[in-house]
């Protein structure tokens, strides 16, 4: 790989990071309502539109700069990157920083104006944020893959940008309320989870034609590994609903709650990297 081609997928997982935080994020704030951390989601939702407001800035030179295949002056070449700004690459830029602007205003509304006002901007934003995922990759010209792209990119907004907010409450002393919540993102993740891996499953169908193509081609291996790292995620979500939760008043079991989501942190990273090599250095067939 190339310095450009480690540049885009490097920006592309903070994207990603960027998304889950801001989806995850004002999901949480309903989810742990009851832990009294609005604040603490405030400035969680404040760093993933942030950080996605700054990767998408950079992900545009990054692009520019691999089309025009030169050095770094190249990243900057004003003819290139108004040709770049036209095609699909920069319809996703301007969804991505209309989704990160919207959720930022959103959230200052939110705190110093109206919550309902200001979390429907953060919404509107989000919106946006998945929408821009729709106008590049190899689903965005099918409109049935465009449909199944948006449900299983929210699923995984979802589950992942919620890791972290769980991680934070699984210390909490007040063990009948962790469990409370801990029940309930539980119930709530059999929907998003289901749909996710059922929308994952039909989108590979449409992708790898036929299906020997996932032991025949780089593009298939890869899927093949993101594929691994998503079973073992669903292992140990499947451990923490049925065997870690149930028993939180057990002594050392909410430490090993919080061993088992950061091990789900580390996992959905991996997924991301994998997600974001697949949309960059290899297609399928």
């Amino acid at each position: 790989m190339d310095i450009w081609t480690l540049l885009t997928i490097a920006t592309k997982v903070l994207i990603y990071l960027s998304t889950a935080g801001v989806i995850g994020g004002l999901f949480c704030l309903w989810l742990l309502k009851p832990h009294g951390i609005e604040r603490p989601m405030h400035s969680y939702i404040l760093a993933a539109g942030v950080l996605g407001l700054s990767a998408t800035a950079a992900s545009f030179p990054v692009h520019t700069g691999a089309a025009f295949g030169g050095g770094i002056a190249g990243a900057f070449d004003p003819d290139i990157a108004n040709i770049i700004w036209e095609t699909n690459v920069g319809d996703t830029t301007r969804a991505h920083l209309l989704g990160f602007t919207l959720t930022l205003a959103g959230l200052w509304v939110a705190v110093w104006r109206g919550r309902r006002l200001g979390y429907t901007l953060v919404i509107a934003g989000a919106a946006s944020l998945l929408f821009a995922f729709t106008q590049t990759g190899h689903l965005h010209n099918d409109s049935r893959g465009t449909a199944l792209l948006v449900v299983h990119l929210l699923g995984v907004s979802l589950w992942l940008g919620a890791l972290y907010p769980l991680w934070r409450v699984s210390n909490s002393h007040q063990i009948a309320q962790l469990q409370a919540s801990m029940d309930r993102f539980g119930q709530t993740a059999v929907a998003f989870v289901g749909a996710l891996v059922i929308c994952g499953v039909l989108m590979i169908l449409l992708l790898v034609q036929p299906l020997s193509g996932l032991i025949n081609s780089a593009y298939g291996w890869l899927l093949l590994i993101k594929l691994s790292l998503v079973s073992l995620l669903l292992v140990l979500g499947a451990i923490n609903k049925f065997c870690l939760v149930p028993r939180l008043a057990w002594p050392g079991y909410t430490r090993r709650l919080r061993q088992s989501i950061t091990a789900e942190m580390t996992l959905g990273l991996a997924i991301l990297i994998v997600t974001a090599v697949l949309t960059t250095s290899v297609g399928p067939d």
